[in-house]
């Protein structure tokens, strides 16, 4: 362990003191870990002559008739790790829920167009034939014409229904890819929360195992999802 390593954890488990009273200790052991090392000894040896942080922070604290609480301090530790890890998988799980309800209202609009110039395309077929004008230029239309509008009629068809498809899996996708990412987002922070119990000597051990193998086989099933969702 380096001075600086010592001299930041021996001023993190003094924090029940008064902040002037923790710079007074930590100047103090400073100047003595140097003086040490500028007799020969090394910065490892000169720390290791004091015992461990733990020990020496505990004797300080005696001094000052403070009742040392190290383990209540790692609980706060713990605790807040858990609860940030929680607020950043709630975010990732947020951006991307709406990534996909983006992509998927698009589709709905591309989809719902092509059924409207479908739909029109019957009208607007039957407008120019009776409001064409009847004379011999019109009614010898060229074949060929005919047959290209025929064509891309059916293509037009064609191409609605696979627009349909294409839309009903992407649903069906998003549909299994929101509800299973949803719960492995509640398995993961159940799973933090049996961690920090099994952590503070609860005896959570085997639902901790049971969540975190459901926890694997939901988010597996909503990653699956997903990549089908992102290739259709």
């Amino acid at each position: 362990m380096s001075k600086n390593e010592f001299l930041k954890k021996l001023s993190d488990l003094l924090h029940m003191l008064k902040e002037d009273e923790v710079n007074d200790i930590i100047s103090e052991y400073e100047q003595h870990i140097d003086m040490k090392v500028a007799e020969g000894l090394s910065e490892e040896d000169a720390i290791a002559a004091f015992g461990t942080v733990e020990e020496l922070a505990t004797e300080i604290l005696d001094a000052y008739h403070v009742k040392p609480n190290f383990k209540e301090k790692k609980k706060i530790e713990v605790m807040e790790k858990v609860q940030s890890e929680s607020r950043k998988a709630i975010k990732n799980a947020g951006d991307a829920g709406k990534g996909i309800w983006s992509r998927l209202t698009s589709t709905v609009k591309k989809a719902a167009s092509a059924c409207k110039r479908l739909c029109l395309a019957p009208f607007l077929f039957l407008k120019r034939i009776f409001t064409k004008k009847k004379d011999n230029s019109e009614l010898n239309v060229d074949k060929s014409v005919k047959v290209k509008k025929e064509w891309q009629i059916g293509k037009g068809i064609k191409a609605l229904f696979r627009g349909l498809v294409r839309l009903i899996r992407k649903i069906w996708y998003g549909c299994i890819l929101l509800l299973f990412g949803t719960a492995g987002v509640a398995f993961i922070l159940t799973l933090g929360i049996l961690i920090v119990l099994l952590v503070l000597g609860y005896p959570v051990i085997g639902v901790t195992i049971a969540f975190l193998g459901l926890a694997m086989a939901v988010n597996a099933v909503a990653y699956y999802a997903g990549s089908k969702w992102r290739r259709v």
